[in-house]
């Protein structure tokens, strides 16, 4: 039946023998429909898979004769049954087949009574839907249904899923994907919604010209500017005579009692909360982390946008890369940031963090330009964005004893994260909408976010520590195991053997596993000559 451009597939749930449900799309549309791959058993081992439609609104699940005729034998017994389908066009009754079926699922297996209707198909064709699943599979990104018969954007689908099946399909949880939502399930990500690619050149569709938006917009304390660029310590710094690329300012935490090993208190009812609803968050998609932020929620609501900080300070910044020819777009290229659209006027609906560049030219380091985030900026008696956030405990391995392992053996090896904070994804886009800043090129004044964690932001160590050991903590017990599990302070691994041997071969397991989390193990070194030209060949070695 067709509609105004609609066509209406009577997809049923059963109440007794009167059935009603509604479903209706678009013969052109750009909107895909959920659809799920599921295995049925027709009892004697024999086994077909296909695609069927989530209906949330069916109490009975149903699939075509087609997918029945595919089966050599049914064992059960099949049953004509009479229904009146309701539809919110009208109702008819309708002669359907009943048929018990064995369906199977990652970690369990249910009998189902299904309906079989031998003129329904409910496959549909969504405009460019051939070329986003081939980028989510260039991304290895794991997928809920079976794309395999997919042709000329039009996707196969034999069968719908009510309420009697879905229960079955474990944790269905929403979140957010990209630019849009998908249901995640055990089996794979379901993608739902329009697939419409954006309209061409729309970032350029709103230039923004720096110096106008400065002039016509905005005016900031100088105060702020200089507390941004030169931030002040709360201690007299012992290292103020080395130039800052040669030494990481980080006194203040690497003397605290806790690193050294004396631990005052155990974790708080506080800490354990909020570590628990953390760890709930975590989602392991594309080979990469996603977790979302410990905030404290009422505080966070407080933060200002602080955009005419971040302008004011932009200019001075951008000045010196430019001069240097230091600006880099390497991290827009991995996806670590993204550009936005935003107009001045909108400027205020996102949080923009002031920036300055930490420069370092050491062969050694991966990044050479790393942008310093200041998180602790207060604007007025208003919170700053580290007054609300979580920044955990202390998970650091103990420095001294790391220390005094390079007194006991002959043999060392160090290696560090590449880019650590940078290789954990935000779940929330309202998050990412927090790690906001401008960049200028040339004339232009160009919108960032980060999707990531980021440098100066106070829960970064914390979630970073934690996502190594999580992370680690899924492998059985090991010497490789026991050494990340051990050995890590913060993005630095530090381990020390009497064994060249041994040395190498933990390198090459922690390489890997730490590479299955989307961590990778760079700027390596050990005093071994042979272990040395190991890493040298895996383009890994300290220089």
């Amino acid at each position: 039946m067709e509609c105004a451009g609609y066509v209406i597939r009577e997809t049923t749930s059963v109440g007794g023998e009167s059935t009603a449900s509604n479903a209706c799309w678009h013969l052109n549309s750009s909107s895909l429909l959920p659809v799920v791959e599921v295995a049925v058993n027709n009892g004697s081992g024999e086994s077909v898979s296909f695609n069927c439609l989530i209906d949330t609104g069916s109490e009975r699940s149903y699939l075509s004769g087609k997918m029945l005729d595919a089966f050599s034998d049914i064992n059960t017994p099949m049953r004509d049954r009479k229904f009146l389908i309701k539809t919110f066009l009208g109702k008819e009754i309708k002669h359907l087949k009943e048929v018990n079926l064995q369906v199977r699922f990652p970690n369990s297996c249910h009998s189902v009574l299904f309906l079989v209707d031998d003129d329904m198909d409910l496959s549909f064709r969504v405009h460019g839907l051939n070329s986003v699943v081939e980028d989510l599979k260039k991304h290895q990104v794991k997928l809920a249904a079976n794309f395999s018969e997919l042709r000329d954007d039009t996707l196969p689908v034999y069968g719908l899923l009510g309420v009697d099946v879905l229960k079955f399909l474990g944790p269905m949880n929403l979140k957010e994907f990209r630019e849009g939502l998908v249901w995640e399930f055990p089996q794979g990500m379901v993608l739902f919604g329009d697939l419409s690619p954006p309209p061409k050149d729309q970032a350029k569709g709103l230039e923004l010209n720096y110096a106008q938006v400065i002039k016509e917009h905005f005016v900031c304390d100088l105060t702020h500017v200089y507390f941004v660029l030169n931030p002040k310590s709360v201690y007299t710094d012992p290292y103020s005579c080395f130039e800052e690329f040669t030494v990481e300012r980080t006194v203040e935490k690497m003397l605290s009692l806790e690193t050294i090993g004396i631990v005052e208190e155990e974790f708080s009812d506080f800490d354990k909360n909020m570590i628990e609803s953390f760890h709930s968050s975590i989602r392991f998609i594309d080979n990469c982390y996603y977790v979302s932020l410990p905030w404290n929620e009422e505080k966070l609501k407080s933060v200002p946008a602080n955009h005419q900080v971040s302008l004011s300070v932009l200019n001075r910044v951008s000045k010196k890369l430019t001069e240097q020819g230091l600006y880099e777009d390497d991290q827009e290229k991995e996806g670590i940031i993204e550009r936005i659209v935003v107009a001045p006027s909108d400027f205020n609906k996102y949080v923009w963090i002031p920036h300055r560049p930490v420069i370092k030219q050491d062969l050694q380091c991966t990044t050479k330009i790393r942008p310093v985030f200041n998180c602790s900026l207060r604007t007025g008696r208003k919170p700053s964005l580290n007054d609300c956030a979580y920044s955990g405990v202390n998970m650091y391995t103990d420095m001294l004893d790391l220390l005094l392992r390079f007194r006991m053996d002959q043999y060392v090896l160090l290696a560090d994260i590449r880019k650590a904070f940078l290789m954990i994804c935000l779940n929330d886009k309202r998050e990412r909408n927090i790690f906001c800043f401008f960049l200028r090129l040339g004339d232009e004044l160009i919108c960032f976010r980060y999707n990531t964690l980021i440098f100066g932001f106070v829960s970064s160590p914390f979630i970073l520590s934690y996502m190594v050991r999580y992370h680690v903590e899924k492998y059985p017990p090991s010497p490789c195991r026991e050494m990340l599990l051990g050995h890590f302070y913060v993005d630095n691994l530090v381990k020390t053997h009497n064994s060249a041997e041994v040395l190498m071969q933990l390198y090459l397991e922690a390489v890997s596993a730490m590479g299955e989390g989307g961590f990778s193990l760079r700027n390596c070194y050990s005093n071994n000559e042979v272990f040395a030209k190991r890493m040298l060949q895996d383009n890994s070695l300290w220089f």
